[in-house]
């Protein structure tokens, strides 16, 4: 399940989903979701333990100052 929201996380838990968390539309609810997801998680027929994976932006440049510019 694709999520943003501890909602999301806590809806993935509830029914054992792998949960993807789309860190880029609210990054600061990432940790808050990852932390909800797997105290929560039961296991179930696919899955037997949580499992988690992070969209992240990436800003790359030549130098530090440039990839915070951008």
């Amino acid at each position: 399940m694709l999520g943003s929201s501890l909602y999301g996380a806590h809806v993935a838990a509830t029914f054992g989903f792998p949960y993807a968390f789309a860190s880029p539309f609210a990054p600061e609810a990432l940790m808050p979701a990852l932390d909800v997801y797997r105290r929560s998680c039961t296991p179930s027929a696919p899955l037997d333990a949580p499992y988690v994976r992070v969209g992240l932006n990436v800003f790359a440049a030549s130098t530090d100052a440039e990839a915070r510019y951008l």
